[in-house]
């Protein structure tokens, strides 16, 4: 598929431990804070738009997030792992 090739979906499979890890944690909070920023009645009436909004704003935080995470912390993690494997050898 060429959906695959684009670079944008090889960083999202790079950092996609990360991504499932934090997802849930960020759509967690941006919905409670909606829940309180939005009024019940608006929230009953329009539950379909407001989990798009949630969508649209926590998949791109969370790919920030998760490829942040990436960088500063599996990868070093990975490097080290990489180090102490070959000292032991």
């Amino acid at each position: 598929s060429r959906l695959l090739d684009f670079p944008l979906v090889h960083k999202l499979g790079q950092s996609s431990y990360s991504f499932y890890i934090y997802h849930f944690i960020i759509m967690y909070w941006l919905a409670w804070g909606l829940l309180h920023l939005v009024s019940a009645e608006i929230t009953a009436n329009y539950p379909l738009l407001l989990s798009l909004l949630l969508a649209v704003v926590s998949v791109p935080l969370t790919f920030v997030v998760a490829q942040l995470s990436y960088q500063a912390v599996e990868r070093p993690m990975i490097g080290w792992g990489a180090r102490l494997r070959l000292q032991r050898k």
